[in-house]
């Protein structure tokens, strides 16, 4: 849930807050040859309109990419399919997970949930229409957010192996 104060703030000021803070890292990034990762975790980022707003506002530098992590881009309310679509180019990271049918009733209303404690392709989001989306893109690296048992982690392995990752 936001803080007391940031439920006063109106959505262009959220958006402008967040750029600002991004403005002197992404410049030095940039002059550092290296990029900062934006991972939707909250109710601007996990949003297609609020992340793309957010790159607009910095003039969509090369510096800023994105981390997309599966569970929390859905868990916030959007497709992650639509957003691997829409940021296909930016995407240099991934969390894969995958959230159980208990978690339908807090999406849109929830930011972030950590780790899933189940396999990728067992839950409710579209995991294998990200990969499809993804499998031609140029990412570098992409970690699984799944605790649980080894079987439950080889599982996914081989799902994200079997979907062209």
């Amino acid at each position: 849930p936001r803080s007391d104060w940031a439920r006063n703030l109106t959505y262009e000021q959220s958006v402008f807050i967040i750029a600002e803070k991004l403005y002197t890292p992404v410049r030095m990034a940039a002059d550092y040859g290296v990029r900062i990762l934006l991972e939707p975790h909250g109710p601007i980022t996990d949003s297609i309109k609020g992340l793309q707003d957010v790159f607009d506002m910095l003039g969509n530098p090369d510096a800023l990419g994105v981390n997309l992590d599966t569970g929390n881009s859905w868990l916030g309310g959007a497709d992650p399919v639509e957003m691997a679509r829409v940021f296909k180019d930016k995407i240099h990271h991934i969390h894969w997970k995958d959230l159980g049918k208990e978690w339908q009733a807090k999406r849109g209303t929830e930011y972030g949930c950590g780790f899933s404690t189940i396999a990728l392709g067992d839950g409710v989001i579209d995991i294998k229409g990200v990969c499809d989306v993804l499998k031609d893109a140029d990412i570098e690296s992409s970690t699984l957010e799944i605790v649980g048992s080894e079987d439950i982690l080889k599982k996914s392995v081989k799902y994200l192996r079997a979907n062209g990752l």
